[in-house]
């Protein structure tokens, strides 16, 4: 009997995996979310220290006055500023690392790609069969085959040719003896010439 398919538990029910495919669905979104509430929040941080900043130059100015009259003196103004700023550092840098994690944990596991990757092969298999069974290739590559064949006859020709030709010009004398009767009748002295060494 099989009973895993009446398992609550069973991983490959129809149930479950809807409910994977709507959890995973659900986290994207939040995912996305809370990006967006990241992002809006940097900006309005961004923002916020444009507007302290034209307002800090502002009350310096008017500091300045101030300071004239007996006002409160900053001492360490730069380092109290360096401070800030190193703190701020740290917090967009810990920011960019916790969002490259975020990037890394919004990547589908591979258990959840089996499906697209088994529909895949099979759309690639299928279109490998149809080409193979395209009766045009079919008659090209017996017509390739067949120059193929032509070609290492033509070779075996020439080689055999070649061949011929070497062992003839090792069955020619390097040298002719003639009589000096012969060397007076000119028909034999042009054949002579004629005639390859």
């Amino acid at each position: 009997m099989n009973l895993l398919p009446h398992k609550s538990w069973n991983i490959w029910s129809s149930k479950n995996i809807a409910r994977i495919e709507r959890d995973e669905a659900a986290f994207e979104r939040e995912q996305r979310e809370q990006q967006l509430e990241h992002i809006q929040r940097q900006r309005d941080s961004r923002l916020e220290k444009l507007r302290k900043r034209v307002r800090g130059e502002e009350e310096k100015n008017e500091g300045a006055a101030a300071d004239s009259g007996g006002g409160r003196v900053l001492l360490f103004e730069k380092e109290e500023r360096q401070a800030k700023e190193t703190k701020e550092k740290k917090n967009t840098s810990l920011n960019n690392t916790i969002k490259d994690n975020l990037k890394d944990s919004l990547k589908v596991p591979w258990y959840a790609c089996g499906r697209r990757r088994k529909e895949e092969v099979q759309a690639i298999e299928s279109s490998k069969s149809i080409q193979e069974q395209d009766p045009l290739k079919v008659v090209q590559e017996w017509e390739d085959r067949e120059k193929r064949v032509e070609r290492k006859r033509k070779r075996k020709e020439n080689s055999r040719d070649m061949e011929t030709m070497r062992r003839d010009r090792k069955r020619q004398p390097s040298f002719i003896r003639i009589d000096k009767s012969q060397l007076r009748d000119k028909n034999i002295w042009n054949q002579l010439r004629a005639s390859p060494p």
